[in-house]
């Protein structure tokens, strides 16, 4: 069962009871979340099709968020913070100040995915000291490569 509530920042939104199961605190959650979506955009002045430009994506996709409740990519989902300047944390979940902290390196969703870059630059570092950086071309489209035979002359 659906109830009224009242978020901190005057969003209206349906919350689940305590005996509704997880799917439907889910749909809540997600709507909650294209609510917080839809205010900033009014209160940023942007379109549906501004911010498929900030964001280097579909304005079809930015449209099926809204009609079709389609949760947008990780990738997408890392950068629609920093393209409406609001904290990452409230975009999600709605707690916590809205705004983005000025100061820079400060949203954990971002310092996540940096720390995730840095790794796997690490692995590729490693990757290249153990095996070389000779990059070997790939086959020509729609060729097999020629399997490597040994010379047995050695």
């Amino acid at each position: 069962m659906f109830v009224q509530r009242i978020t901190a920042c005057g969003v209206v939104v349906l919350a689940t009871e305590a005996n509704s199961g997880p799917a439907r605190r889910k749909a809540v959650e997600l709507s909650a979340f294209f609510e917080r979506l839809r205010q900033v955009l009014d209160d940023r002045g942007m379109s549906q099709a501004d911010l498929a430009r900030e964001l280097g994506v579909g304005v079809a996709t930015v449209s099926e968020w809204f009609t079709r409740g389609r949760v947008p990519n990780g990738d997408v989902m890392l950068r629609l913070p920093h393209v409406l300047r609001v904290s990452g944390h409230w975009l999600l979940t709605g707690e916590g100040p809205r705004d983005q902290e000025r100061r820079r390196g400060t949203d954990p969703y971002l310092l996540g995915a940096r720390d995730a870059v840095a790794y796997l630059a690490r692995c590729l570092d490693d990757v290249t000291r153990r095996f070389g950086t000779e990059v070997v071309p790939p086959p020509p489209a729609g060729e097999e490569p020629e399997p490597e035979v040994p010379d047995p002359q050695g």
